[in-house]
């Protein structure tokens, strides 16, 4: 029910604050307060009430809604989780395969199309991909349900799962953050030769 398309749109919010720009610096204040009030208007009508909800929730659904359903749907019960013999093998392989197979997989892949001609992605900033690569918590949980039976091996494998997945998310953060996640500025080429 709610509108897809917007009243003004861009071209019409140029238009209609235009002329109200042009003489703010010298309006009056309560001719000062009806411009802005009409280029709060134009605002709101630049984009369909449909986008503005999508921008104004995204942040509330990305971090806080998602999360929230993914871990009520990974249904961990700890009690169940054991970190001895076969368990302790299974919690460590999960733990290994997303902390430290994604982004090694990730990153190899990359070189390899690089070296076949494929793209020119600077290292860390794959890196940071690759270790990101390990929080996909939802497929692993669903990918471990369908590996082991209700009962100690599948309760550790989910919480392995998680725990992979906030060492990934930090290990990306402190990759990204401290460890040079910038795209590093290409080398200069050789000096111009002038013909004479």
């Amino acid at each position: 029910m709610t509108p897809a398309r917007s009243w003004f749109g861009p071209a019409g919010f140029a238009e209609a604050t235009a002329a109200h720009l042009d003489e703010l610096a010298e309006a009056s204040r309560h001719d000062l307060l009806t411009r802005l009030d009409a280029i709060e208007r134009a605002r709101r009508e630049a984009v369909s009430p449909v986008e503005h909800l999508l921008h104004v929730l995204h942040p509330v659904v990305a971090f806080g809604v998602m999360p929230l359903f993914a871990l009520a749907n990974a249904g961990v019960a700890l009690d169940g989780a054991e970190l001895s013999g076969a368990p302790l093998r299974v919690f460590l392989g999960v733990l290994a395969g997303l902390v430290v197979g994604k982004p090694l997989g990730i990153v190899l892949a990359t070189r390899a199309a690089r070296a076949l001609g494929g793209g020119a992605a600077a290292a860390p900033p794959v890196l940071v991909v690759g270790l990101v690569g390990g929080i996909g918590f939802t497929m692993s949980i669903f990918i471990a349900q369908l590996a082991f039976p209700p009962g100690p091996l599948l309760e550790t494998a989910k919480l392995a799962v998680l725990v992979a997945s906030g060492t990934a998310s930090l290990a990306g953060l402190a990759v990204g953050r401290w460890g040079g996640g910038a795209t590093p500025a290409p080398a200069p080429g050789p000096p111009a030769t002038e013909h004479g």
